[in-house]
C-alpha cells in the first residue's frame, strides 16, 4: 500500500511539473515614464521608449496607441529574448490646451501567462508649457 501511494504521488508530481508552462513573457523598459520638460505651445518633441525582451518567448507588438497629439512607430516583427525593441513617440502640442500625462498603450500579440489575457504595457510621458 505504501509503495502504491508513493508511486501515485510521484506520478502526480511529475505530471504537474511536465504540464507547467515555462515560457515567460516580459518586456523590460528602460523607463515607463518620460518627462519632455518645458515646451512652447505649438512645439513638437520626439522621444523613445526602449525595452528588452527579458522573457523566454518572442515578443510581437500588435499595436501602440496614444491620444490625437501622439504619433507612434514601433519595432515590427519578432523581438527575440535578449533583443531590444523601441516605441518612437512624436508629440505635437498644438492639439493641447493644458499640461497633462499622456498614456501610450502597447499591446503585444503575446498572451500573459499569469492572466491568460493579452499582454500589454502602459507608458507615460509628460510636458510643461513655458509661461
Amino acid at each position: 500500500m505504501i509503495r502504491y501511494l508513493l508511486a501515485l504521488g510521484f506520478i502526480c508530481a511529475t505530471t504537474i511539473l511536465i504540464g507547467q508552462d515555462t515560457n515567460t513573457v516580459e518586456a523590460t523598459f528602460v523607463t515607463t515614464e518620460i518627462d519632455l520638460g518645458e515646451i512652447d505651445r505649438g512645439e513638437s518633441r520626439d522621444t523613445i521608449f526602449t525595452f528588452t525582451n527579458t522573457g523566454t518567448e518572442d515578443l510581437v507588438i500588435e499595436i501602440a496607441s496614444g491620444c490625437e497629439c501622439t504619433e507612434l512607430d514601433w519595432t515590427r516583427g519578432k523581438i527575440a529574448p535578449g533583443e531590444q525593441g523601441v516605441i518612437n513617440v512624436h508629440f505635437d502640442s498644438t492639439q493641447k490646451e493644458y499640461e497633462e500625462v499622456i498614456e501610450v498603450d502597447v499591446n503585444f500579440e503575446n498572451t500573459n501567462p499569469e492572466t491568460g489575457g493579452p499582454y500589454f504595457r502602459i507608458l507615460e510621458y509628460t510636458y510643461t508649457f513655458k509661461e
